[in-house]
């Protein structure tokens, strides 16, 4: 999501939260809009719904986007259980989220330029 698109400014997210021995370092911080980092809170994992195993949410420092995702035009498709996990704890997917990037696409602002960094 284009941080020109949200309602709300983007923020530094830690990765791995300070609860969990997350530091202030730059290796441990991303640029996060609001909805993502609210509804992450504190979470490092989440369950799967197909397998039912607890899986690390996708890592922008270690894990690779496009081993874990892909775009079917608005809607974020999950290719492994890392990227099942992370796109139901984070909404990616919930409606107005969709219809936001659909309306995106109509307008040529979406999908951004290097989808590395989106989530």
């Amino acid at each position: 999501m284009p941080e020109t698109a949200d309602e709300l400014p983007f923020h530094l997210d830690h990765i791995v939260p300070k609860r969990h021995r997350g530091t202030d370092d730059l290796d441990d911080l991303a640029c996060a809009c609001f909805t993502c980092s609210t509804f992450k809170g504190y979470n490092i994992s989440g369950f799967d719904q197909h397998t039912g195993d607890l899986v690390p949410l996708f890592n922008p420092r270690f894990d690779q986007w496009t081993e874990h995702f892909s775009w079917n035009g608005p809607e974020l498709i999950a290719l492994t259980a890392v990227g099942r996990v992370t796109l139901d704890l984070l909404g990616i997917n919930l409606p107005y989220r969709i219809r936001l990037r659909q309306t995106l696409i109509d307008e040529g602002i979406f999908p951004p330029t290097s989808s590395a960094s989106v989530v």
